[in-house]
C-alpha cells in the first residue's frame, strides 16, 4: 500500500495498513507541510493519560474496589457500550473521590516530562498548525499538554467527560466538528491506533506508528485485592468468585448457620467479611501453588495468564486484610465493635491452620495431597463453625457439600494424566444431602427449626442441579425393556 497519497476517497478501509516504522514516520513529519494531526495516548504522550488518572487516585484500595465494582455492574451496557467505560470510571471515581483532581494536577507535570515523546516533539518544531486528537478526556489530558511544551501551541480536540457522544462518534467526528473534513483531508496523521482508520483513510499521509517506548499500564495495577489473583491468573474467565464460592461456600455457610440468634443482616454481612477474611488468606496458597509447580513440577499446570501476570502478590498485606474484615465480621455477628476475644482468636486459628496446611499441601507428593486436599476443603467448608454455631442439618449439608467437592478430587489424583473430571457434582450433593439428612432423622426427631433449613438446603441444592438433573433423569432407562425385541 502507497502510504503517500495526495487524495484518498473518504472511507477507504485502511484496517490493513502495516504500521511504519518511527525513522519512516520522522520523515514523512519532516516533509510535510501543512496541519499535523498527532494521537495523544502511546504517541505524544507515551502512556495511557485515563489510566494514568485513574492510578492517581488515594486511597488506592478503596479507588480499586469502585472500579472493581463498576466492571462488574457494567453500568455502560445501557449508555451506549463499553465505548462509555471509561466515562463512568473517571466519573465515578471523580465524584466519590474528588479530590483525585488535585492529586493529578499535581503529578501530571512529572509525569508529562518522563513519558513525553521527545522524538516526534522534535520532529513537530518548525510546524504551526498542530492539533492533538483523543479520545480520552480534555480535563486529564490539558495539564499533561501543558507540561509537554510543544511548540506553536497545539490545539486539542478531546473527550467530554459527560458527552458521552464524544466517545461514541469517535475521533473523527471531533476533529471534524471542530476542523472541518477539509481540514483533515489536508493534514499528516500521526497515531498508533487502527481505530482512527476514518482519519488515516481520509488525510493526505496516514502515519500509522507503533512507538517502542510507549507503555500501557493498567490503573492501580499495583493495588492488592483479595480474589484478584484467582480470577484472573488462577482461574481466569471462569467467574470462579461468584459461581463457586459465592453461590457455594458463601451460600452454604448462610444455610448451615441459620438459627444462630443473630440477626440475618448482620448475619450475612458478618459472613461475608469472614468469606473474605478466609480467602485473603486461602489465595496466597493458590499464589504458592503455582510458584511452587512452576519450579518443582515437571508437568506444571499453569494457566496460560500465569507467566505474563501483573498481578501484586504481596506477602504481608493479604494478612492485614484477613486480620481488618476478620474483625468487623465477628464484630458484624457478636453485634458489637468489640467481638469476643475468644472468637478472635479461634478466627486466627482457623487462618493460620489453613496457611501452614496449603504450604504443606503444596510441597507434598500429589498422591498424598489427596488428604490435605481434605482438610483444605473442610476448612472452606465450615471455617466459620469456629465462631457461629451451626445446626444439626446444617452439618448434614456441610458434609454433603465436603463429599461433593472431594470426590472428584480422589478421582483426578488416582488416574494419572487425565484432566478434571466431568462428573454431576450438584447432583451428588443433593443426593448425599437426602441420605445424611435422611440418618439424622431416623436418630432424632427434628425440631421445626431443623425442617425449615433442611428445606432451604434441600431447594438451594435442587435450584443448582437445573442444568444436571433434566440429563441424568433422562438417560435413565430400562434395560429388560428392547424396542423391536424379536
Amino acid at each position: 500500500m502507497n502510504l503517500i497519497r495526495t487524495s484518498i476517497p473518504h472511507g477507504e478501509d485502511v484496517t490493513r495498513m502495516a504500521p511504519l516504522d518511527v525513522e519512516t514516520t520522522r520523515t514523512l513529519i519532516a516533509a510535510h507541510r501543512g496541519p499535523v494531526i498527532v494521537d495523544f495516548d502511546e504517541t505524544l504522550y507515551l502512556r495511557n493519560s485515563t489510566e494514568d488518572f485513574l492510578d492517581s487516585a488515594r486511597p488506592g484500595w478503596l479507588a480499586k474496589i469502585i472500579l472493581k465494582g463498576l466492571d462488574i455492574i457494567k453500568p455502560w451496557r445501557f449508555t451506549g457500550g463499553s465505548a462509555t467505560r471509561d466515562n463512568w470510571r473517571v466519573g465515578v471515581l471523580g465524584l466519590l473521590l474528588p479530590w483525585i483532581w488535585l492529586l493529578w494536577h499535581r503529578r501530571a507535570p512529572q509525569l508529562a516530562r518522563y513519558w513525553r515523546n521527545v522524538e516526534l516533539i522534535e520532529d513537530l518544531r518548525g510546524h504551526d498548525d498542530i492539533v492533538v486528537a483523543s479520545i480520552g478526556f480534555r480535563a486529564i489530558i490539558a495539564p499533561l499538554l501543558k507540561a509537554m511544551a510543544v511548540d506553536s501551541a497545539p490545539r486539542l480536540v478531546a473527550c467530554r467527560i459527560r458527552a458521552l457522544r464524544d466517545r461514541i462518534n469517535g475521533k473523527y467526528a471531533m476533529v471534524s466538528r471542530a476542523h472541518g473534513e477539509a481540514f483533515i483531508r489536508k493534514s499528516l496523521v500521526v497515531t498508533d491506533s487502527q481505530d482512527d482508520s476514518a482519519l488515516l483513510a481520509t488525510c493526505t499521509c496516514p502515519c500509522l506508528t507503533i512507538w517502542p517506548k510507549a507503555y500501557w499500564r493498567e490503573a492501580l495495577s499495583g493495588i492488592y485485592l483479595p480474589f484478584e489473583y484467582l480470577s484472573r491468573v488462577k482461574r481466569p474467565g471462569s467467574r470462579y468468585v461468584w459461581t463457586s464460592i459465592i453461590q457455594e461456600d458463601y451460600a452454604f455457610w448462610v444455610l448451615a448457620s441459620l438459627g444462630a440468634g443473630v440477626a440475618f443482616g448482620f448475619h450475612a454481612g458478618g459472613l461475608a467479611l469472614l468469606l473474605i477474611s478466609f480467602w485473603a488468606v486461602y489465595e496466597t496458597g493458590y499464589v504458592d501453588n503455582d510458584h511452587m509447580a512452576a519450579h518443582f513440577e515437571a508437568d506444571p499446570r499453569l494457566s496460560e495468564t500465569f507467566a505474563g501476570h501483573r498481578v501484586p502478590t504481596p506477602v504481608l498485606v493479604p494478612w492485614i486484610w484477613a486480620a481488618t474484615t476478620g474483625y468487623f465480621g465477628l464484630a458484624a455477628i457478636a453485634g458489637t465493635w468489640l467481638p469476643p476475644v475468644t472468637g478472635m482468636l479461634a478466627w486466627a486459628g482457623v487462618l493460620t491452620a489453613t496457611f501452614l496446611c496449603f504450604r504443606a499441601f503444596n510441597r507434598v507428593d500429589k498422591r498424598s495431597r489427596i488428604w490435605l486436599f481434605g482438610l483444605l476443603q473442610t476448612a472452606r467448608i465450615s471455617a466459620f463453625a469456629a465462631v457461629l454455631p451451626i445446626s444439626i442439618i446444617g452439618a448434614a449439608g456441610l458434609a454433603a457439600h465436603f463429599v461433593a467437592l472431594w470426590i472428584p478430587y480422589l478421582v483426578y489424583r488416582f488416574m494419572p494424566g487425565k484432566d478434571w473430571p466431568e462428573l454431576p457434582v450438584f447432583t451428588m450433593r443433593l443426593f448425599c444431602f437426602v441420605i445424611f439428612g435422611a440418618f439424622i432423622a431416623l436418630a432424632t426427631p427434628l425440631a421445626m427449626a431443623d425442617m425449615g433449613i433442611a428445606a432451604a438446603f434441600f431447594l438451594w441444592n435442587l435450584l443448582r442441579t437445573r442444568k444436571e438433573l433434566p440429563g441424568i433423569i433422562h438417560q435413565a432407562h430400562r434395560i429388560d425393556i428392547t424396542e423391536g425385541k424379536g
